[in-house]
């Protein structure tokens, strides 16, 4: 009996050693698991900022305005007889554009010529008239000397007045030529002020007559006077734009800039700052610059508006990060009081752990950005910023690329 129990007892006590050994497997840690937190920390990538000289630049509301823009008036009064433009006509300087019929200033310099005629016959009047008169006083005060009892004194005299008289009014006659002469170069210079010719090359922009309108004279009307036409040209067009009063001292001629206008998506003008008004504004509190641009083909065009961005002065020794590494403030997101004022921040690894660190951008081209608060040493975190919080642990992987990348 007892040999029988003891039988049936051999295959339990084996069994429970069984399952002791296969419940001591299940629950060893092995070799190759986690040792401790620290190994399921989250990885970034950093950089070290590197240093260069850099630019500030700044972008701004830009016009494209003609290198040279004239609006005609009218300097004689009439009726428009023939016009030999139209807008878009292009013009060179001294082409005939129109012609203003003038008929009352045309009869004025008829009358004008008519009466240096009447002038010029007076003057020889007068001028023969003198020629008598000095003949007889020279006469007789030539007898008087050589025989004073054949000549009275008085008679010698009043020759001599009548020389005098005469001579004075030869003198008017003269004047009266001049003053008819120049009444008629004064009409003449109006007169070609009738045919209206081109200032410049370029184009017409602009034309508020027609044939048969009445032409009044610009310089005397009190009414308002339109321009017959502008003309501008276009080969060449001026850019302005207005840098703000705290950015004026870093303006110099020569500074490169780019324009880029809404009416031209895609296309990049570059040019110089060529000139500057040397004075602020006082009512905008800014100071106008200009950029001059070739235009052969005229692909720019007067009253363009678009956007400018000038380079202003080398920032040295600037740090530059990849553009990926700035991060911006959202809405709502809590930052520290001595952080209030700033937008944009950057996580820096110190100790293991990331921390946000608020900085001032300077320049940003989309790949690299110049910025104020980092130094050289420090390993600022590259990517996503939403799944770091400050102060979190992490495990830090530096790009060598030293943020050129």
């Amino acid at each position: 009996m007892k040999s029988t129990l003891k039988a049936a007892l051999v295959p339990i006590a084996v069994l429970v050693v069984a399952a002791a050994i296969l419940i001591f497997r299940a629950t060893r840690v092995p070799h190759n698991a986690p040792s401790s937190a620290a190994d399921a920390l989250p990885t970034v990538t950093t950089v070290h900022p590197r240093l260069q000289n850099n630019y500030e630049s700044l972008t701004l509301p830009a016009t494209v305005s003609a290198w040279e823009e004239t609006p005609i008036y009218a300097q004689v009064a009439g009726y428009m007889d023939r016009m030999r433009v139209d807008i878009g006509s292009r013009v060179r300087k001294g082409d005939v554009m129109a012609h203003i019929a003038v008929p009352e200033l045309q009869q004025s310099l008829a009358d004008a010529k008519a009466r240096l005629e009447e002038a010029q016959s007076s003057e020889l009047q007068a001028e023969q008239s003198n020629n008598l008169k000095q003949l007889s006083y020279q006469r007789l005060a030539q007898v008087r000397k050589s025989d004073p009892d054949f000549v009275a004194q008085q008679d010698v005299d009043t020759a001599s007045t009548d020389s005098q008289v005469a001579h004075g009014a030869l003198q008017l006659a003269k004047a009266s030529v001049d003053s008819a002469r120049a009444q008629i170069g004064r009409l003449e210079a109006l007169l070609q002020y009738s045919t209206i010719r081109a200032p410049f090359n370029g184009i017409v922009t602009q034309r508020s007559v027609n044939p048969g309108d009445l032409i009044q004279n610009f310089s005397s009307s009190n009414t308002g006077a339109l321009p017959l036409f502008t003309v501008s040209h276009t080969d060449v067009v001026r850019v302005f734009l207005t840098i703000p009063e705290r950015e004026v001292s870093f303006v110099d001629r020569g500074e490169p800039a780019t324009i880029q206008l809404d009416a031209l998506p895609g296309l990049v003008f570059s040019g110089t700052i060529t000139r500057f008004a040397g004075a602020i504004d006082p009512q905008s509190r800014t100071m106008r610059a200009e950029i001059d641009l070739p235009n052969p083909k005229e692909t720019l065009q007067a009253g363009m508006f678009g956007s400018a961005t000038a380079r202003l002065h080398i920032l040295a020794g600037s740090v530059v990060l990849p553009s990926a590494a700035l991060h911006q403030v959202l809405p709502g997101q809590s930052v520290t009081k001595a952080s209030e004022n700033h937008s944009n921040y950057v996580y820096v690894i110190r100790n293991g752990k990331a921390y946000q660190v608020f900085v001032t951008p300077l320049s940003d081209d989309g790949i690299h950005v110049s910025v104020n608060g980092l130094s050289r040493s420090d390993d600022v975190v590259v990517g996503t910023s939403e799944s770091l919080a400050n102060g979190m642990a992490v495990q830090a992987n530096n790009d060598q690329q030293d943020g050129s990348q």
